[in-house]
């Protein structure tokens, strides 16, 4: 005998299931459980998790233990109290709601009702009027992607007749499987599981892929319709415009809080804004907000990038003003804003290979302690050699206050870094125990009241300067030392496989210091660094900013620190007197120290060094002008410099001032310019 259509169908559709071996077998159990009482499954999760497939896959073990099943979809019926009975009577071949009331009562049967969430107005009647007419041998299976309504817990009819089942993604092993049953390579499966992260209809959409061309390779970027698929599924309800936006604001996030929603979404309630969004099947409760499933992230992340990366740039440069504003007025959270921001970056291909964006919060920053001491001089001798650990242990006795660990939360060391104030160290022979030091210190060219930091040694306990969640929370912490130091001038981060970090660190703009690379170690190194002086903490936020919504960003950085000069204030004083003196003789200038003054090397643009000066000085005098209490000096300033007199006799006059008057205003606005000049140099925010 042939076999029936219906028969193929549930054959091939059973063959093509991989997983939820855990629900079925539970379902199962309940079916047998006996003698059969009233029960209520409720399977909940996001568009396309598979919560269809399980409700079918629910009938068919019902049909085989005896059930009779009744199947509803509710995306099919009116959503209303008539529309359901009817439906619930029709599945059955009833001729009525009494006439299937009264077959239920004759046999055990299970009605499952999908797509719940389309009929959720009709969720209080449900409840209390629906479900109480049933007899108690009806089992029911509800699949919404919402969760059950807070009246289902506390109602103690229902208390403790409901089993949640909550759907996630596959695991690896079982994605694999599907993969392979559709014909899907196995060289191919890795990229797509890394995008998919085993979401079950994104898995199905990808292998259609290469059921249509067997060579494709897959990356997101070439599926822009499973991405758009993915989307749709998982805001197919939504058509709010506020609504979405959030939705596509907590993909780029780490984490959504209501903070987070009024600083970047139009909103006059961010509140019930926030409940919204938490209340969405394909989001998370994290220990500071919420955020979406890996999958729905990805999906809404790469569609938004793709269709329109005008709004993936703004709302990426919305949730940076935030943290930014955080980071500046409250320095208690720059630590966990930190990881806010760099999280931005996580799709950059220069950021991504190299920091894990699972970064613990659980771990936390700690102290050392006494008995701390061994345990690091040990993993330092195990990861870097003898020397290390000699090194080591001698900054723990001559500093120890230096070393900061990373600790988990039974107050194990995971991690920890050395941390230099070179500034501190008059003389290199007072660290000739550490030669790379030494270098450092003899190198420098600080200025009074500057400051430097050198990150000496750091790393995971385990695993040294691989790619961790400790090495990453490192990496947090130095960017936060940088942004929180007072009067930094330059740092430097040792690394032991230099040329592995070279991509991250020419994007981070920290160019690498090969002329401090002569010590002699056990262990092959390089020195990274960057020089504040020419870019400030929050031009370097900014430079960062632009690199992390550009296609191919400009990695070139600003110009070595080697190039510099670093004045005292009493001949940077000197100096500008000698430019103004000379302001219009352009080969007098060729000599002026302050073209290589890092205030002149930030506003250099196009042109010469010459140029940039001339515009620097020109526009701090012109400054002047709008100050009410220094505006006199401008006229003697312009006719006695910038467009000076055959003689100081004649700019007087110009200046419409007696001679005597002149050359007191001449003095008060050098030294009035000198002082500005100096402020710039020192503040390269300013």
């Amino acid at each position: 005998m042939s076999e029936r259509i219906h028969e193929l169908l549930a054959r091939t559709q059973q063959s093509a299931v991989v997983g939820r071996a855990d629900e079925q077998a539970s379902f199962r159990s309940g079916l047998l459980r006996g003698p059969p009482g009233f029960r209520i499954v409720y399977v909940v999760g996001p568009g396309g998790i598979g919560k269809s497939t399980l409700l079918h896959l629910f009938g068919r073990l019902a049909r085989e233990l005896g059930f009779e099943t009744v199947e509803i979809d509710g995306r099919d019926i009116e959503p209303t109290a008539p529309g359901l009975t009817k439906a619930c009577a029709d599945a059955a071949g009833a001729g009525g709601l009494d006439e299937w009331i009264d077959r239920l009562a004759r046999r055990p049967t299970v009605l499952l009702l999908d797509a719940y969430d389309t009929i959720r107005s009709l969720d209080n009647w449900i409840r209390s009027q629906f479900l109480p007419l049933l007899p108690s041998t009806t089992q029911v299976v509800l699949a919404s992607r919402f969760p059950p309504a807070a009246e289902w817990r506390i109602d103690p009819a229902f208390a403790g007749l409901m089993e949640v089942v909550r759907l996630r993604n596959l695991g690896r092993r079982e994605s694999r499987e599907l993969l392979r049953r559709r014909g899907v390579p196995d060289a191919e499966h890795g990229a797509i599981l890394d995008f998919t992260h085993g979401h079950p209809l994104a898995l199905s959409l990808v292998a259609e892929l290469y059921q249509q061309d067997a060579a494709i390779r897959f990356r997101p970027e070439v599926a822009p319709v499973v991405v758009h698929t993915l989307v749709e599924s998982l805001m197919d309800s939504v058509v709010d415009a506020e609504r979405r936006t959030a939705i596509e604001v907590s993909a780029l996030v780490r984490s959504v809080t209501e903070e987070l929603l009024e600083a970047t979404v139009p909103t006059d309630d961010p509140t019930a804004l926030f409940e919204w969004l938490a209340q969405r099947s394909f989001m998370e409760a994290h220990i500071r907000g919420i955020a979406p499933h890996d999958l729905a992230r990805e999906a809404v992340a790469a569609d938004l990038r793709w269709r329109n990366p005008n709004r993936y740039a703004s709302l990426h440069d919305d949730a940076r003003s935030h943290y930014r504003s955080i980071l500046a007025a409250r320095p208690a959270d720059q630590a966990v804003t930190l990881m806010d921001y760099v999280y931005l970056h996580r799709d950059s291909p220069f950021v991504k290979p190299y920091l894990d964006f699972s970064v613990e919060e659980e771990a936390h920053v700690d102290a050392l302690h006494p008995e701390d001491h061994a345990v690091l001089v040990e993993a330092a001798g195990r990861h870097e050699g003898p020397q290390a650990a000699a090194i080591l242990g001698l900054w723990l006795d001559l500093a120890p206050e230096s070393v900061t660990v990373i600790r988990s939360m039974a107050g194990s060391i995971t991690g920890f870094w050395l941390e230099l104030l070179i500034h501190e160290y008059d003389d290199a022979g007072e660290v000739d125990f550490d030669p790379l030091a030494a270098e450092v210190i003899r190198q420098s060219r600080l200025r009074a009241d500057e400051q430097a930091l050198l990150f000496r040694m750091w790393m995971d306990l385990d695993s040294y300067q691989a790619i961790t969640p400790v090495q990453s929370r490192i990496f947090i912490e130095f960017v936060r030392k940088y942004l929180s130091t007072p009067r930094l001038a330059q740092t430097f981060v040792v690394c032991g496989d230099p040329d592995f970090w070279e991509p991250l660190f020419s994007y981070a703009d920290m160019p690498r210091y090969r002329d401090l690379e002569h010590a002699e170690l056990e262990r092959p190194y390089g020195v990274y660094g960057h020089d504040w002086r020419v870019r400030s903490p929050m031009a370097w936020l900014d430079l960062m900013a632009a690199r992390e919504v550009s296609e191919e960003p400009d990695l070139s950085s600003g110009p070595p620190s080697a190039d510099l000069v670093f004045l005292s204030e009493k001949d940077f004083r000197s100096a500008v007197f000698d430019v103004l003196r000379d302001f219009n003789r352009p080969s007098a200038l060729e000599s002026s120290p302050l073209l290589h003054a890092s205030v002149v090397v930030r506003h250099r643009r196009d042109g010469s060094e010459i140029e940039a000066l001339r515009k620097l000085v020109k526009q701090v005098v012109e400054d002047i002008t709008a100050d009410t209490e220094h505006a006199k000096l401008y006229p003697v300033l312009y006719h006695g410099f910038l467009n000076p007199a055959p003689t100081h006799e004649a700019a007087a006059r110009q200046a419409h001032v007696s001679y005597s008057t002149f050359r007191r205003y001449a003095a008060r606005g050098r030294e009035l310019v000198a002082d500005r000049l100096w402020a710039l140099e020192l503040d390269p925010a300013m």
